[in-house]
């Protein structure tokens, strides 16, 4: 994003300054210009997948991201992160993880690598005190298989909905489980990589901790289970529309909490063509 290089540039510098910064509207302008910038507004492969998008900052900005990169002419991938914090610090930090796993997504790495090259990028450049939790998955739209990684997030939700599966692949809702831990947080990463069928049909919600730890009035959290209602209730809504429902749900549940809302964030990718 050449455009944006003076930009952001002007915001590295805002933290150069010594001592704790405080920042103008103008420098909150910036951060959220350039945030948005980084969200992606339209996707690839629409002959394949059918993609929609949920963002809800808590604050001005928000530190939750998402992304869709195509790879190559039968690659994709799917990225969701959240990192630690809700001010301009996590937005900054959020701008420099983003950036560096699209740099390495782009160059067709092994998915694993692609996670350790983004966290040795981000020891060198980010404070020592932040962190960022991403899940990364790379569709292969030839074998109809999903790699994935999860650095310590949330693990996302795939239902199935076609009854015209094999049995070993069959079951209506899963979470794509893996073993990794959080980015900035150790030099040497260890994560597992994992890889699954998909079929026509399939929807995978990737999504944030905002989504499930949102609260009642009661300080009772939405949890997986209804976030899994919510999906089975939903499922046969386009993309969009069910992204915008989910959100519009969570918010009428909390809103007479009196506990401060979390960025959330959600990816809902419906597989329309896999044959």
């Amino acid at each position: 994003m050449p455009e944006f290089a003076p930009k952001l540039g002007k915001l590295f510098r805002i933290f150069e300054k010594p001592g704790e910064p405080s920042f103008t509207v103008s420098e909150l302008e910036l951060a959220r210009e350039i945030q948005a910038h980084l969200l992606p507004k339209a996707f690839p492969s629409a002959d394949h997948t059918e993609i929609g998008t949920l963002y809800q900052p808590s604050k001005y900005i928000g530190g939750d991201f998402y992304d869709v990169i195509q790879i190559d002419d039968r690659k994709i991938a799917f990225v969701i992160g959240d990192v630690s914090g809700k001010s301009l610090h996590a937005a900054l930090f959020m701008t420099q993880c983003l950036t560096l796993l699209k740099v390495f997504i782009k160059m067709d790495l092994n998915i694993l690598k692609i996670i350790e090259k983004t966290n040795q990028m981000l020891f060198e450049l980010a404070k020592t005190d932040m962190f960022a939790t991403v899940f990364l998955g790379i569709y292969d739209i030839h074998y109809h298989q999903l790699s994935y990684v999860n650095a310590g997030h949330n693990p996302p939700l795939l239902m199935r909905t076609s009854v015209e599966i094999p049995a070993k692949d069959y079951h209506p809702m899963t979470m794509l489980t893996a073993e990794g831990m959080a980015l900035n947080c150790i030099t040497h990463m260890v994560l597992e990589e994992k890889r699954i069928q998909l079929y026509e049909g399939d929807i995978l919600l990737l999504y944030t901790d905002g989504l499930i730890e949102a609260c009642n009035e009661f300080e009772e959290i939405f949890g997986e289970a209804k976030l899994k209602g919510l999906v089975t209730e939903l499922k046969d809504l386009p993309s969009q529309e069910m992204a915008q429902k989910i959100l519009e749900r969570i918010q009428g549940y909390s809103k007479s909490s009196q506990i401060e809302p979390d960025d959330m964030a959600a990816l809902v990718i419906k597989l329309k063509e896999v044959a």
